[in-house]
């Protein structure tokens, strides 16, 4: 997969962001990415592919949108792990997984919590991107389907 500067792309442990340049970082050559949030990434061009995907087209924002607004979502892998989850360039299966512990107990670990942290983060990010929304709007919209509110870490 190739990408350009000035190219919107999506890390699934940062969120939406763009490439600003190819620069040299500790003998490696990689992408800049700035990502929505303010952070800078750098992402090695060996590993690009691995680590970055092209952003969801609206219509499959929609469909991720539908996913977390979906409370009555059913499991389909129970025992899949977060990491796989939060680590897959597929958003799909990340929305799932968090509607799903949306219906559940909201008693979790920290580490959960802020996993939930980083999916809400990431496809939050994303699906506004993808339907030209705004991110706090869509926010405020997804709190108030929400079964349970998680805090921040």
């Amino acid at each position: 997969m190739e990408f350009l500067i000035g190219e919107v792309v999506v890390s699934p442990s940062h969120g939406v962001g763009r490439i600003d340049s190819i620069v040299k970082h500790d003998g490696k050559d990689g992408l800049k990415v700035l990502i929505e949030s303010g952070e800078t990434i750098f992402i090695p061009l060996a590993t690009a592919a691995l680590a970055l995907r092209k952003p969801v087209s609206a219509a499959k924002g929609k469909e991720l949108l539908a996913i977390l607004k979906n409370s009555s979502l059913a499991s389909s892998n129970p025992s899949e792990k977060w990491e796989d989850i939060i680590n897959k360039l597929d958003p799909e299966p990340a929305a799932k997984m968090l509607r799903l512990l949306y219906n559940r107990s909201p008693h979790f670990s920290m580490l959960e919590r802020r996993l939930i942290c980083t999916l809400e983060n990431v496809l939050i990010s994303e699906i506004a991107s993808a339907c030209g929304v705004n991110r706090t709007e869509l926010e405020v919209e997804l709190k108030a389907q929400r079964d349970i509110r998680m805090p921040k870490p």
